[in-house]
Parts: structure tokens; sequence; C-alpha cells
């Protein structure tokens, strides 16, 4: 599924410049749009019958997402990975659905289903173990939801959407590091707006070149540690930047609210206590080891479906769009699915 793969649209594969390019250069036959459509269709069972066997006889974690696409969709992401202690790669993608209304009866409908198409009436549902979502209400009572199917579960709000100050803290810091340019810019403009008269009252403002410095050079802690969770980092080493930021803020209101967010994430906490219990018996086979609490791979899914579904593709269909996804996203595990 190359074409899959390179992201080239199935009506790109039948125009006659393209056939003529592959058929010089890679004496090669292009299959018709419809032959491919059928390999996808094909394709997808197989991609997740691999992950099941990827993840057969081990616990895994589960992490869940929504978001808005071009046409409106609420497009829900549902990841897996097996929780044994080593994994430390991108967990598989599963789902990709519409769920036409995102709520909390929806979501808990997503992540069963998801679960039940890819093992299987047979599933043992002791082996949910982890729920990550983010900090939204309805997610949390999704959450409380699927304590009934899987009554070993811990729900973890992502840490880094909890923390996430990040976007307009990488502003002050573009802000902090070229005052001068951009004050000089907003002064040079003509005053046909009143939003521009707005802005050059406010960029002349003497308090605020010293504010940005102040929030630059007090919260750039803050950017650095959501940069780090967003990687894949063993259980341990991910609380230990979290517990060493709460330490590090000390201006108000950013240091309590940060203390807040942390505490109402009870499923932190308790694999951050099973972390260090572990730790301090020295146990070996900890399936916690590597437990993320963050939920960035679901983002990394929108961003890779941004690139599949846009504007102009306006003839794919959900399902479509789940199946280039399940191949795209997958395709990147070595070859294992």
């Amino acid at each position: 599924m190359t074409t899959i793969s390179c992201n080239i649209p199935f009506g790109v594969v039948q125009h006659p410049n393209f056939v003529a390019f592959m058929a010089k250069y890679t004496n090669r036959v292009v299959p018709s749009r419809f032959t491919l459509t059928r390999s996808m269709e094909s394709k997808s069972p197989v991609i997740l019958s691999k992950i099941k066997e990827e993840v057969e006889g081990k616990d895994i974690f589960m992490a869940l997402d929504e978001t808005t696409d071009p046409l409106q969709r609420s497009m829900t992401a549902v990841l897996i990975g097996p929780l044994d202690g080593h994994f430390l790669g991108r967990p598989y993608l599963i789902n990709l659905e519409d769920v036409k209304k995102a709520d909390n009866e929806t979501m808990t409908n997503v992540a069963v289903s998801s679960i039940r198409n890819v093992f299987g009436s047979e599933f043992q549902r002791e082996r949910l173990k982890i729920f990550i979502t983010d900090g939204a209400a309805y997610c949390i009572k999704a959450a409380e939801n699927l304590r009934d199917h899987y009554p070993r579960m811990i729900h973890v709000t992502c840490l880094a959407h909890g923390l996430n100050r990040g976007t307009w803290i990488k502003a002050v810091d573009y802000y902090a590091s070229h005052f001068e340019i951009v004050r000089d810019f907003v002064n040079g403009l003509e005053d046909t707006k009143h939003s521009i008269e707005r802005a050059k009252t406010v960029i002349n403002e003497e308090s605020l070149h010293n504010e940005i410095k102040f929030i630059n050079q007090h919260m750039d802690k803050l950017r650095i540690a959501i940069a780090c969770l967003e990687e894949r980092l063993p259980l341990l080493t991910s609380a230990t930047i979290v517990e060493n930021l709460l330490c590090e803020i000390t201006i108000e209101p950013f240091k309590s609210k940060s203390k807040e967010i942390i505490e109402k994430n009870t499923g932190y906490i308790e694999l951050r206590e099973l972390a260090e219990q572990a730790q301090d018996e020295g146990s070996v086979h900890f399936i916690f080891r590597n437990a993320p609490i963050v939920n960035c791979d679901a983002e990394r899914v929108f961003s890779m479906m941004k690139t599949v579904n846009t504007p102009k593709r306006t003839k794919l269909t959900p399902q479509h769009i789940k199946q280039i996804m399940l191949i795209r996203w997958n395709s990147e595990f070595g070859g294992k699915a």
C-alpha cells in the first residue's frame, strides 16, 4: 500500500501523467483506484489482527481523544499499547471514528466497541489497566462508566494537556527575544483599523516589555517540562519531571493552579505511588514501569489525519479515513502492521 503510505490520493493514481511516469520509471502498471480501494479495505482487518498478536497475553493501556475535522465531524482516535514493563514505542491506532457527538455515553461505547473489534468477546476485562484522556468532564464521566466493564482500570487525565500553557509560553519567548522588532513593525502600520490603534497603545505601554520578560524567565520551565512529557519516558522519570516542576514554579496563580491540576489527577497519583513502591522494593517485573501519563500520540494521529482529510478530498468517507489512517499510522511499526 505504497500509495497510502505516501498519501497519494487514489484520484491521482489514474491521472495519465502519473500512469506514464510509473510505467517509464518502474516498468509497472498502476492498479485502478477500485483495485486500490478493495486492497485498502482488506488490509485494515489484517493490521488489527497483527496488533492483537503484538499485545496477546499482555495487559494494555488505552488512549482516547477527539477532534473536529474540516467537515465538522467529531473524529475520535483510539490507541492501545502493551503494559509489559518494556514497551516505550508509539501505541497502535485501532480505531478512528466519526462519533457524531462527543459525550460520555458515546466515548464509553467507542472504547468498548474498539476493544471488542480487535480482541473479540473473549477479551479478559482485567487486562485493560490504564485509560488516558484529557480532563474534559465527559471524558471523566466516560472513565467512570468504563470501570463497570473494566474493573482494574486506572484513569489518567493527560498531564501535558492539564499543564499545557505551551502555546502562549512559546509566544512570550518569541516576543521577549524580538520585542523591539515587533514594536517597530506595529508602530509602522497605518491606523486604518481600531485593532491597529489598540495594538499600538498596548505595545507602547512601559510595563509590557518587563511583564513579558518576567513571564518568560519564570515560566519557561513549564514549556520545557511539557516538551519532555510529550516524549515516551519511563513512568518514574515522567513523575520526577512533574514533581520537580511543582517545586520550581513559584509565582502565583500558576503554582496553585498546577498543584490543583495534579491533585485532581488521582490516576496519575496512584501510578506514581506504585512506581515509587516498586523502586523501593527493587521489583523487576513491574508492568507499569513504562506506563504513559500523556495522550500526545492521539494529537499526532490528528496531525497526520489533516494531511489525508483535506477540504479538497470531500469524497473520503469516515470509513475511508479510518482505513487509510490504520495503514499509515501502523505501517511505521517496523513493518509489523
